[in-house]
């Protein structure tokens, strides 16, 4: 109900996870299957986040999530590039679904916005990160504007800017990596940064303004 007691919820989450951290450390009671400290922190995030109403301890939640899937892909021994931006696309995509479906369910709605931000940075970077795969760089690239057309097309419709941002920006970013392959010289590649760099600011600030007049 006040911005203490949300402090104070959020600081008993994190002395949650550091005493179970102290825990292992000090009684090395699970050894190497230690992640599922994280796994058990993330459960009980998500049981705090939704019984007092919290956006930020839901997002704690996720980003724990997010950390236990990773570090169980590592101590299982997949490692690699591929497979953690695979996983990362997959943990995105679960993530997103979850929230729409319970915004569909109309289970805390205004939880919703919540996953889908974590899942479109999520989708965002680990699709970014592959563009330059020699094999399905063009793959990655096409998926990457793909959905930011989605993203954008989603902030136009329900009047959330920032995925409206998310979509120009990424695809921004993934267009010029592709672009800076092809181009060396650096002449070029300044100009083009300058140039297209302050077109797109000027896009996302005049965007920031409509939308602010228009609510």
């Amino acid at each position: 109900p006040t911005l203490a007691f949300d402090y104070v919820l959020y600081l008993a989450c994190v002395v949650f996870g550091i005493e179970l951290g102290y825990l292992e450390t000090r009684f090395e009671i699970l050894r190497e299957a230690w992640d599922y400290y994280v796994l058990a922190s993330a459960i009980v995030y998500f049981g705090l986040a939704y019984r007092f109403d919290n956006r930020l301890v839901l997002s704690l939640a996720l980003s724990t999530l997010a950390g236990w899937f990773g570090v169980s892909l590592t101590r299982w021994g997949f490692g690699s590039a591929d497979t953690l931006r695979v996983s990362a696309l997959a943990y995105g995509v679960v993530v997103a679904s979850i929230g729409a479906a319970l915004r569909h369910l109309e289970i805390k709605k205004h939880f919703s916005e919540t996953y889908l931000h974590l899942a479109a940075n999520v989708l965002f970077v680990a699709l970014l990160t592959g563009i330059d795969d020699r094999q399905f760089g063009v793959v990655y690239l096409v998926a990457l504007v793909g959905l930011g057309a989605i993203a954008i097309v989603y902030g136009v419709k329900y009047r959330r800017f920032a995925f409206v941002g998310y979509g120009i920006v990424f695809s921004y970013l993934g267009v010029s990596f592709r672009l800076f392959e092809f181009v060396n010289e650096a002449l070029i590649q300044t100009l083009y940064g300058v140039v297209s760099g302050t077109a797109v600011l000027g896009l996302l600030v005049y965007l920031a303004r409509r939308f602010a007049r228009e609510e």
